[in-house]
């Protein structure tokens, strides 16, 4: 029975994991009225729209080891929310590694353990409904995803 079980969970999970990225297919909204935002490039790993919120998006993206500094996260909050201008609420996780960032099992297991995935490199998450923003991440590879912290209201830094 407990061999049954160690097989069923992660085949339930898979087919959960399926659905979820199958009903997202198709669903995105034309981005036709939104900004155009040109750098900092950076390569989807997964996407999924937020089965329990209206309008939302998870994502799981990931760029250039270089890209993590002040300057370029804060020309990255300002692509993700035109690329994503149809979406309420956008809630990104940053890697700086591709593979890593096509497992959305990660972002769970790090939540969920102890665990340190030292390609995940931060966090950013919007809310226009609330007007709540923020970007959390490491300068470096291994130290804390919170290691800075920006706040900001529509796109624009604030004042530390």
């Amino acid at each position: 029975m407990d061999s049954m079980r160690k097989v069923i969970g992660p085949i339930c999970f898979s087919i959960v994991f399926l659905f979820s990225v199958l009903s997202s297919e198709g669903q995105e909204l034309a981005n036709t009225a939104c900004e155009k935002v040109s750098a900092p490039k950076y390569r989807i790993g997964f996407k999924s729209e937020l089965g329990d919120v209206k309008n939302g998006i998870s994502i799981q993206i990931s760029f250039a080891k270089k890209l993590f500094n002040k300057d370029d996260m804060i020309k990255l909050v300002k692509k993700l929310r035109a690329d994503y201008c149809h979406y309420d609420i956008i809630s990104a996780t940053l890697y700086d590694n591709y593979k890593e960032s096509r497992d959305p099992g990660n972002t769970y297991v790090m939540f969920q353990s102890d665990m340190k995935i030292i390609r995940m490199r931060g966090f950013y998450n919007l809310d226009r409904t609330t007007k709540e923003e923020g970007l959390d991440f490491s300068l470096e590879p291994g130290k804390l995803t919170t290691q800075v912290r920006l706040k900001f209201k529509d796109g624009n830094l604030l004042p530390e």
